[in-house]
């Protein structure tokens, strides 16, 4: 199951990525996860897994009030992430 992802920042602790939409991201059967900056300074980053990108980028900066949708790609289905998926996700 591929699922697509979006993160939300309500702040920005370091001036640089701002607040709003600014990841798009995606998970692979292979857990493999691809995230793309809609920063003015864009990049793209690859991880092994959701756990290593949500450490680094969500659960380290706690002050920025991250929001993250995702949405199943076969389904179709949108939801805020809760703890039950992230669960999931981080296994």
């Amino acid at each position: 199951m591929i699922i697509v992802f979006k993160v939300f920042r309500k702040a920005d602790e370091s001036e640089v990525s701002g607040i709003g939409h600014v990841i798009d991201g995606i998970i692979f059967d292979n857990k493999k996860v691809v995230i793309c900056w809609r920063t003015e300074m864009s990049s793209i980053a690859i991880y092994e897994s959701f756990k290593h990108f949500y450490k680094i980028h969500i659960e380290s900066h706690p002050q920025n009030e991250s929001i993250t949708d995702i949405m199943d790609v076969e389904t179709g289905i949108v939801q805020t992430l809760d703890e039950k998926t992230l669960k999931a996700l981080m296994e």
